[in-house]
């Protein structure tokens, strides 16, 4: 039947997308592409955008998977799917990370987390906090990244340890640690810095209204470092 010869060409081509055979994995995502708009079928078509908006991703072409996820989007929204639609929401944000327009990383990733939490989520909401961390961090806001990379910590552990056995655990952590592999490409040091504790801007400007301000020095993040002064 036609519906399980493109589902067939799917997993087929996402199979060589995996293998490192890109051309030939865009071969056949086309021709379920092909299949499923002779079914008129949103969904089916929206999937392989999808898939052939993340493949444009690991080849570095961002111009091409904000497209492809847009449409795939567009599809997943005709046919009420709504984890679907979230998901080329989120790889449209990623797209825009990588081509290096923070402003609309950011914001992308932002919207997709606020519906990521209404829907409850949890995939979506991992990706949309490590991808807005990094939008942050690109941009200079070394506070909201490091506030968002400790709540996917917290969410993804508070989640995880909830689950009754290790085995549940161990499934759990293997399904949802997609999303923290940029996390783990970023410099250890850098890391280590973003992460340390630093002082509130709010409350060096009350202490400065009040009169309270004890000195002055270089921003540095308590905890950094350590030794007499």
């Amino acid at each position: 039947m036609p519906f399980y010869q493109a589902c067939t060409q799917v997993q087929r081509g996402r199979a060589l997308a995996m293998a490192g055979r890109a051309s030939a994995a865009e071969a056949a995502l086309l021709e379920g592409a092909a299949l499923f708009a002779a079914l008129r079928n949103a969904g089916g078509a929206a999937a392989i955008a999808l898939a052939r908006a993340e493949m444009a991703l690991v080849a570095g072409d961002a111009a091409r998977a904000t497209t492809l996820a847009s449409a795939a989007g567009a599809g997943f929204q005709h046919a009420g799917l709504v984890e679907r639609h979230l998901r080329a929401a989120v790889v449209g944000a990623q797209a825009s990370l990588q081509a290096g327009d923070f402003e609309a990383a950011y914001s992308a990733f932002d919207t997709a987390l606020s519906a990521a939490r209404s829907q409850q989520i949890l995939p979506a909401q991992l990706r949309c906090l490590a991808g807005r961390a990094l939008a942050a961090q690109a941009r200079g806001d070394d506070r909201s990244a490091r506030h968002d990379l400790e709540a996917a910590v917290e969410l993804f552990e508070d989640k995880r340890g909830n689950l009754p056995g290790d085995e549940m655990r161990s499934a759990f952590q293997s399904d949802h640690l997609l999303p923290f592999e940029a996390l783990l490409r970023v410099d250890p040091e850098a890391l280590n810095q973003l992460l340390q504790p630093v002082f509130d801007p709010r409350e060096i400007q009350a202490a400065r209204s009040n009169g309270a301000l004890l000195t002055r020095a270089l921003n540095a993040g308590p905890g950094a470092a350590s030794g007499r002064v």
